[in-house]
């Protein structure tokens, strides 16, 4: 046995060394390989936040001219509604003036009273007012 071992422990003794050398090795290489990804995830983690916050200032700032642009256009819209009202009251004074106009032009051809016609005339002003209001 002694002569075996003789033998044997040369052979054993490096290749138990090797083998821890190597088993070190791989741990410290395993090690640094895990420190390594960790500093990168970290990296693309604060890439991904900085993109994300560059892409939310960007919407930001579209939504804000969007809405601007909106609220520009329903200014509009309610400057039109306002001028057609206006304008559909003022054709409607003018219809009802030119109809007065007319029957004040015929009482006068035919000679009637002008005092009803300033009567008249009075009301229709009363009229205006209310739908100019």
């Amino acid at each position: 046995m002694e002569e075996t071992l003789k033998w044997i422990l040369p052979i054993f003794i490096p290749l138990i060394i090797s083998l821890s050398t190597a088993i070190i090795s791989s741990k410290n290489t395993i090690r640094k390989t895990k420190e390594e990804t960790a500093k990168e995830i970290a990296s693309i983690r604060e890439e991904t936040a900085k993109e994300i916050a560059r892409v939310n200032a960007e919407t930001l700032k579209e939504l804000e001219i969007i809405k601007a642009q909106t609220e520009k256009e329903i200014a509009l819209f309610k400057v039109q509604q306002e001028a057609k009202k206006e304008n559909a009251k003022d054709d409607m004074v003018n219809q009802i003036g030119s109809q007065f106009m007319t029957t004040l032009l015929t009482s006068s051809m035919q000679g009637k009273n002008p005092t009803e016609m300033i009567e008249s005339l009075k009301q229709l002003q009363n009229l205006a007012d209310e739908l100019k209001k």
